[in-house]
């Protein structure tokens, strides 16, 4: 399935989106902290992740028990515009409201991006509803 740029409004205060740049292997050294034991802890936080490489794969851990991947999208080009040209590798994290919470040029740790997440006004008025 091939998603196009327009989907990117279906994450608008659905879903926060990471996004990692950068080449195989730096992208695979992040992700795999993420798979497969942190699943519920990614769905719990409305998460999905654009990986972007030679092509870009959208991860959707937010909607559903597993995983859903989806091979070679567009990454939306409100996303492009936020990526640093002059980067190899870099991280950013969009908050439900599509503006930038965190920008990281090295890998960090999933207790790290949480932590980020947990510490943000949505995810505690979410955390005080559950």
């Amino acid at each position: 399935m091939t998603l196009q740029a327009q989907d990117f409004q279906n994450h608008a205060w659905k879903h926060r989106v990471i996004i990692v740049k950068g080449n195989d292997a730096e992208r695979s050294a992040f992700l795999v902290q993420f798979h497969p034991t942190k699943q519920e802890e990614l769905k719990e936080r409305k998460i999905v992740i654009y990986s972007v490489g030679r092509t870009t794969t959208l991860i959707n851990h937010a909607d559903g028990q597993n995983p859903i991947m989806y091979p070679d999208v567009e990454l939306p080009q409100k996303y492009q515009d936020m990526l640093q040209k002059d980067e190899t590798f870099e991280i950013l994290l969009i908050g439900l409201d599509g503006s930038v919470k965190m920008r990281k040029t090295s890998s960090f740790t999933p207790q790290e991006l949480y932590d980020k997440i947990d510490s943000m006004p949505m995810r505690r008025s979410e955390l005080r509803k559950n």
